[in-house]
């Protein structure tokens, strides 16, 4: 269950200085998208999409899941250091503003779906 509510995102997005994602076997990421696309620097533990993501953009820093003191230290740096959150919410938002909408997604979704139905259908004829 989410402890916000979706309306509720946005205000906490825009008061944050830095976005902390701790589950390593969420598979989507899409809070951290949501950051990123934000221009918050992300930190998040090894695992998941949220590492890819960072790792890719170059967005924030990843530590490894159960690593408390990395985490605490990771967060501090980036508390202490306006100029790093300032980087590297630069580099997350510019990665994520190339990546494919939902909508641009699910339709090519659809024409995948369509493309192998029809494919499906000259292989059964």
């Amino acid at each position: 269950a989410e402890c916000v509510s979706p309306s509720e995102l946005p205000h906490y997005y825009a008061a944050c200085d830095v976005f902390v994602y701790v589950n390593p076997s969420d598979l989507v990421g899409r809070r951290v998208l949501d950051a990123m696309t934000l221009g918050k620097p992300v930190v998040a533990v090894s695992g998941g999409a949220a590492e890819e993501y960072v790792r890719k953009s170059g967005g924030g820093v990843v530590v490894e899941p159960f690593n408390v003191r990395g985490l605490a230290n990771a967060m501090l740096k980036l508390a202490r250091s306006e100029e790093a959150r300032g980087v590297l919410g630069a580099r997350g938002r510019e990665w994520a503003s190339r990546l494919p909408s939902g909508r641009q997604v699910a339709r090519l979704l659809v024409r995948l779906y369509e493309g192998a139905l029809v494919d499906s259908f000259r292989w059964a004829l």
